[in-house]
């Protein structure tokens, strides 16, 4: 009987692997354009990529997705070969294999290369013969049991060549074929001994091997040829030397009957009677690898997805996904749309935006407006704007699904020193009044920061007391809620600046600065955050120190945080119920709204997250949503910090009933509260049963509240219907709910 593997792909994307608290839910959401291999199993398509694996049904033309999220121990894929019918290996960049069992979609990690000592671990090739699979690493060539899944032996050098040379893929036809990054190494004729570097025969590049690379071994017309730079080599007498497409830059191929299919980078062609001719061209994208169904239909792996050859027609395919997997910069606007930059220095792919189902890419190839793709920065601004910082032209408004471009054409922004025309934003924020205020990140004019007022017009303001020279970086800003503009000056701390409302004048101007000389316990400033009290946090490398009331910069403490003077801050988030989440270069620290007790810290060994190397994140309050950035891929997790209602109207329990004293450790959520919500639980009749205060550990003080089902005294209680009766702190806002309590 087939199997009916669309129907287990929807079934495996409802389990989400699910760490920590049990409210978290964690998602990961990378580009999956970049396919390094792609295979074929009956009317599926699998892709390995840099972003996890894609499985593309055929008939349903439907994806999904699998990443760290899902049970991959790695995301970023370098190999992949089909087990059998049911089961796929997959290699990737850390050494760690995985194993998707297509019966029950569970996955099995193989971490014995990922664990070894080797600082290189890189899985490039993996191929399957019978019940032994080859795993072509970064520093040998490791053999595993397929039935058991044991490492059974690793060979390091084989000949003369150097020992823990770098495999680039292994074959075997009654003998084992190995290609190095030395050259070719072949197993000799009776040798068993393989870890004896007499057992093999080398063929090095240039003298024995007619070519500079091999990429992978196969068998035609009974003879083990290989794909290279210079053609199809085969073994002549002692050097291999090309047979077929000579000086052709061959990357894959295979053999059917009596046809012979050919891949180069932007090619495939078909050798069949003595004949040469091509199949596919693509002018556009490469080749790296690809697959033959017998049906006439051809799968490549390719820098713009996988690709597809049916009927005449090429196509590439991948899910909607990010450009890129860098994620730096991310803000959440009023609709709770997610932002993301995507890179400076030429790295950029413009910048992104993910709406809780698609991704939209914004970038000069999709928006005629954008001539630039390297953004750095995103801020979420007033009346459902979004300000995009771009690396040298300057900064864009979107609003109402434009884009407004403010470059040195366009604005009286001055640029950097040695080039004006090149202008880094490296912050945009509104005041008070709707006003949009801009930190020049290098002014050659020194006018570091700039306001764009609501009838349109430019003021521009240079810091002379103390004092910000044309050579100073200015990299982070907010604006409090006195209107205080607060930004860092790279290496000399942070600065602060208020016009008063009068942008003519300056004869009002406050300003000053904090330094290491005045509370800050270092200079190096990463990351600025102001919370929901109103209190500004620095992050630097290393530590935080917190401003307790911006509003009077001289006179403030200035707390400094024990548990982070060691960690290099780069992002600090505050989330709805005003904890903080502290991202660093050894992962996410979640702490108290006070900064003095850790609540979390998440890894990427106890979490999906891609790796611990953090660089932004953001809390999307409305919806509880942590969003955390990575170069790897963006990971998301689901938290009950969520910002409260206005109203206590839209109340509501679950689960109703609700099963106590069973030994699951059920909870009650309570939804829909107002801010500092207090809640009694009653009985029908009206007797006191218990009291959650906000702030405590029932109530966390935002949009909800839990009840573990027992009394003052931790007793759960009988079976019955209660009440809940929830209201604010001056008692002016009510809501009632019932919940059936079933006591097993």
């Amino acid at each position: 009987m087939k199997k009916n593997y669309c129907s287990f792909l929807l079934l495996f994307l409802t389990n989400i692997i699910m760490f920590g608290q049990s409210e978290d839910v964690w998602r990961n959401y990378t580009n999956m354009s970049e396919v390094r291999k792609v295979a074929a199993q009956g009317n599926l398509l699998w892709a390995a990529t840099t972003g996890g694996l894609f499985g593309f049904s055929i008939p349903q033309q439907s994806f999904t997705q699998i990443t760290q999220s899902e049970g991959l121990s790695n995301q970023i894929l370098t190999s992949m070969a089909l087990g059998d019918e049911n089961s796929i290996w997959m290699g990737s960049s850390n050494g760690s294999i995985n194993i998707l069992d297509l019966d029950n979609f569970s996955i099995r990690r193989l971490l014995q290369i990922a664990n070894s000592e080797k600082t290189n671990k890189s899985i490039n090739d993996i191929y399957i013969s019978g019940d032994t699979v080859f795993v072509s690493t970064a520093f040998g060539l490791s053999i595993f049991d397929k039935t058991d899944l044991s490492l059974d032996d690793t060979f390091l050098k084989f000949g003369s060549f150097p020992s823990e040379s770098p495999v680039q893929s292994a074959f075997k036809h009654k003998l084992i074929y190995v290609v190095t990054s030395e050259g070719i190494a072949v197993q000799k004729l009776g040798a068993t001994n393989l870890n004896a570097p007499e057992s093999w025969n080398v063929y090095d590049y240039g003298n024995h091997v007619n070519a500079n690379q091999v990429y992978k071994f196969g068998v035609y017309n009974d003879e083990v040829i290989a794909a290279s730079s210079s053609g199809l080599l085969a073994l002549r007498d002692t050097s291999w030397m090309p047979i077929l497409y000579s000086n052709e830059n061959i990357l894959d191929f295979t053999y059917k009957s009596d046809s012979l299919f050919v891949l180069i980078p932007r090619q495939l062609k078909l050798f069949h009677n003595n004949q040469n001719s091509e199949i596919v061209r693509s002018s556009e994208f490469s080749f790296y690898n690809f697959t033959y169904k017998g049906d006439g239909s051809f799968y490549f792996s390719t820098n713009n997805g996988a690709g597809v050859f049916k009927n005449g027609e090429l196509n590439f395919i991948f899910p909607n996904s990010p450009a890129s997997n860098l994620f730096t910069g991310l803000s959440v606007d009023s609709k709770g749309n997610l932002w993301s930059a995507s890179g400076k220095d030429g790295a950029g792919k413009g910048v992104y935006k993910f709406d809780g189902l698609n991704w939209f890419n914004y970038n000069r190839n999709t928006v005629s407006e954008i001539t630039f793709n390297d953004f750095h920065k995103t801020f979420a601004g007033n009346d459902e704007q979004v300000f995009l910082c771009t690396w040298g032209r300057g900064f864009s408004i979107y609003q109402n699904d434009s884009f407004k471009i403010y470059n040195a054409e366009t604005s009286p922004l001055v640029g950097i020193p040695s080039f004006e025309d090149f202008i880094v934003i490296s912050g945009v924020c509104n005041d008070s009044k709707g006003n949009i205020w801009v930190l020049n990140y290098n002014s050659a004019e020194r006018e570091v920061i700039s306001v764009l007022t609501t009838d349109g017009n430019w003021h521009h303001y240079k810091m002379d007391d103390p004092f910000v020279s044309n050579f100073d970086l200015a990299e982070y800003f907010v604006i409090d809620q006195y209107d205080n503009k607060w930004f860092s000056i790279k290496g000399k701390g942070v600065y602060y600046f208020n016009e008063n409302g009068t942008f003519e004048s300056t004869t009002d101007d406050v300003t000053g600065r904090i330094t290491s000389s005045s509370g800050l316990t270092s200079g190096d400033i990463t990351a600025l955050a102001l919370d929901k009290r109103g209190e500004l946090w620095i992050g630097k490398t290393p530590g935080i120190n917190i401003l307790s009331n911006p509003g009077s910069p001289t006179t403030s403490s200035k707390t400094d945080l024990p548990a982070f003077r060691n960690q290099l801050i780069s992002d600090i988030a505050v989330d709805a119920i005003n904890q903080k989440w502290i991202a660093t270069k050894e992962g996410v620290f979640v702490t108290s709204p006070d900064g003095y007790f850790i609540l979390e810290h998440f890894t990427s060994e106890n979490s999906p997250l891609p790796n611990n190397d953090i660089k932004s994140i953001v809390s999307d309050d409305v919806n509880g949503i942590i969003y955390i950035g990575t170069d790897f891929g963006l990971t998301s997790i689901k938290t009950a910090s969520i910002s409260p209602s206005e109203s206590l109207e839209n109340m509501f329990v679950f689960p109703n009933p609700f099963v106590v004293g069973d030994g699951k450790g059920t909870i009650l959520t309570i939804d829909g509260l107002v801010s500092n919500s207090e809640l009694k639980l009653l009985s029908i009749n009206g007797k006191l049963i218990k009291t959650i205060s906000a702030g405590s550990a029932g109530s966390p003080g935002g949009n909800r509240a839990y009840w573990d089902g027992t009394d003052e005294n931790g007793n759960f209680v009988t079976s019955g219907v209660y009440l809940i009766v929830a209201f604010d702190q001056e008692a002016n806002n009510v809501g009632t709910v019932k919940v059936a309590v079933i006591h097993k």
